[in-house]
C-alpha cells in the first residue's frame, strides 16, 4: 500500500512543480548574462525530460507526498547558486555605475575649470597686451648672481641721478649732458655708456619682475580699483624696491620687493579706490567693520545690526554711525530720478547754503584777519608758515622743500616753525585766532 502510494503521484501535485520550476526560470532569466543563459538552457533541457515523466525529479535530492498534508517539500543546491550569482551581478553593475559617474564628474569639473567668464578673459587680454608693450611677454628669471650684478647697477644709476639733482638746485634749470658729466668728472662718451648701461639695467630688472607685480595684484582685485590700475601702481612700487634694493644683505630681490609692491597697492586702495576719499585710520576700521559683519551673519545666520558691531569690534555708536555714512557710494547729482527720469536729482535737492558772495565776502575777511597775525611775525617765520600751510596758494610744502628754497637744513625750516607757532599760541595772537574760528 505504501508502495502504491509512491507511485501514484496527482495531476495537482505535478502543476504545482510545474509553476514552481517556471518561477525560478524566469527569476534566472531577468538576472543572469548570456554565458549563465547558455548553462541554463544545458540544465533546462534535464528539467524538461524530468517534468515529461510524472515520477522523474531530476536533480532533487527528495521528494515527498503525503495524503495527510498534500504538501510538496523541495530541497535544491540550485536557489542559493542563483542568488550568489545575482548578487555578484549586482555589485559588478553598481561599482560600474559609480565607476562611470566619478568619471563624468572629473570630465565636467575640467571643463568647468578650463572654462572662463567673458570678463576674466578680458582681464587676461589686458594682462598680456601689458606684459607685451612693457617687453616682458616670455620674461626671462634672473639668477642670485645676475639680481647683484644688476643691483650693483642700479645703484651706480641713483648716484648719477643725485649729482643731476644737486646740480638742477645750483643752476636753476635742468643741465644737459655735458654738464652732467662734467660735475661727474667724466668724458662725455664714457658718461654717456655709464648712463645707458644703469638705465639699461633698471629697466631689465623691472621687465624680469612684472609678473610678480600681476600676481600680487590678483589678490587686491574687487577693492575698488581695475585690474590694469592695480599693476600700474605695483609697478611704482616695484620700481621704487628696485631703488631701494640693497643686494649686500643677501635676499632675493623678490622677496624685498613684495613689500613695496604691496604697500603701493595699498596706498593705492585706500587713497583712489572712493570717489571722496577717507582717511587710512577710517579705511582700516573700515575693513574692521566689514570683517566683523562677516563673521556675525556666518557664526549667528542674521544680518548684525550696529549695536552686535559695536559690542564685538569696541567701536563707538557714534564713531560707528558716522563711518557707515561716509562708507556711502557718492551719486551724480545729473542722475535720472523719479517715475519716469524725467528730472534730475539735483533738482529735488535743497539748497541750504549761504549766498555765494556773502561766502566770498567772508573769506576774504578772514584772510585779512590771518594776514594782520602773521605780520606780527618775522619775515622769514611769516614766509615760513606761509609755504608750510600753504596760505597763499594752497599747496603745502614740506620742510625739506622749504629748506631748499632757504638754502637751510630741514631741521632749521622746523625750528623757524616751531618758534613761529608758538608765537602764535600767545593769549593775545590766540584770543584773535579764537574770535575768528568763532565768526
Amino acid at each position: 500500500m505504501h508502495n502504491d502510494k509512491l507511485d501514484y503521484i496527482s495531476e495537482a501535485d505535478v502543476l504545482r512543480l510545474q509553476r514552481a520550476r517556471l518561477t525560478e526560470m524566469e527569476l534566472v532569466l531577468f538576472d543572469l548574462t548570456e554565458d549563465h543563459c547558455i548553462n541554463f538552457e544545458d540544465d533546462g533541457t534535464h528539467s524538461r525530460l524530468a517534468l515529461d515523466h510524472p515520477s522523474g525529479l531530476g536533480h532533487f535530492e527528495e521528494q515527498k507526498i503525503t495524503d495527510d498534508s498534500e504538501a510538496i517539500v523541495v530541497r535544491s543546491t540550485k536557489r542559493n547558486e542563483r542568488l550568489t550569482k545575482r548578487q555578484r551581478a549586482l555589485l559588478k553593475a553598481r561599482m560600474t555605475s559609480i565607476s562611470v559617474a566619478a568619471s563624468l564628474k572629473v570630465d565636467s569639473n575640467a571643463d568647468n575649470r578650463h572654462q572662463k567668464s567673458p570678463l576674466q578673459r578680458l582681464s587676461q587680454d589686458h594682462i598680456r597686451a601689458f606684459l607685451v608693450n612693457n617687453g616682458s611677454g616670455k620674461p626671462k628669471i634672473l639668477t642670485a648672481a645676475e639680481e647683484m650684478k644688476l643691483s650693483f647697477k642700479i645703484q651706480d644709476l641713483l648716484i648719477l641721478t643725485s649729482v643731476k639733482t644737486t646740480l638742477k638746485e645750483q643752476l636753476g634749470r635742468e643741465p644737459n649732458l655735458a654738464e652732467w658729466a662734467e660735475a661727474m668728472h667724466m668724458e662725455l662718451g664714457a658718461f654717456s655708456r655709464r648712463l645707458t648701461e644703469g638705465q639699461h639695467c633698471k629697466n631689465m630688472m623691472i621687465r624680469c619682475n612684472l609678473r610678480l607685480v600681476i600676481s600680487i595684484a590678483r589678490k587686491y582685485e574687487g577693492r575698488g580699483l581695475s585690474m590694469e590700475d592695480l599693476i600700474q601702481e605695483g609697478s611704482q612700487g616695484l620700481i621704487r624696491g628696485c631703488e631701494k634694493f640693497d643686494p649686500k644683505k643677501g635676499f632675493k630681490f623678490s622677496t624685498y620687493a613684495h613689500w613695496w609692491i604691496m604697500q603701493a597697492m595699498t596706498k593705492a586702495i585706500i587713497q583712489k579706490s572712493r570717489l571722496v576719499r577717507l582717511p587710512a585710520h577710517a579705511s582700516e576700521t573700515l575693513l574692521t567693520i566689514k570683517r566683523a559683519k562677516d563673521f556675525i551673519q556666518t557664526a549667528y545666520g542674521r544680518v548684525p545690526t550696529n549695536v552686535d558691531i559695536s559690542k564685538y569690534t569696541g567701536i563707538p555708536m557714534e564713531r560707528l554711525k558716522l563711518l557707515s555714512n561716509a562708507s556711502k557710494p557718492c551719486r551724480s547729482l545729473d542722475k535720472p530720478v523719479g517715475k519716469d527720469f524725467d528730472i534730475n536729482l539735483a533738482d529735488i535737492i535743497p539748497d541750504n547754503s549761504r549766498h555765494p558772495f556773502e561766502c566770498k565776502f567772508m573769506r576774504t575777511l578772514l584772510r585779512e584777519d590771518v594776514d594782520s597775525v602773521l605780520k606780527t611775525l618775522k619775515p622769514k617765520e611769516r614766509a615760513v608758515v606761509r609755504l608750510r600751510y600753504g596760505l597763499d596758494d594752497g599747496m603745502q610744502r614740506t620742510l625739506e622743500d622749504i629748506g631748499r628754497r632757504f638754502h637751510v637744513t630741514r631741521e632749521r625750516i622746523r625750528q623757524i616753525e616751531c618758534k613761529a607757532m608758538a608765537k602764535l599760541r600767545e593769549p593775545k595772537r590766540l584770543e584773535t585766532l579764537r574770535t575768528m574760528l568763532a565768526d
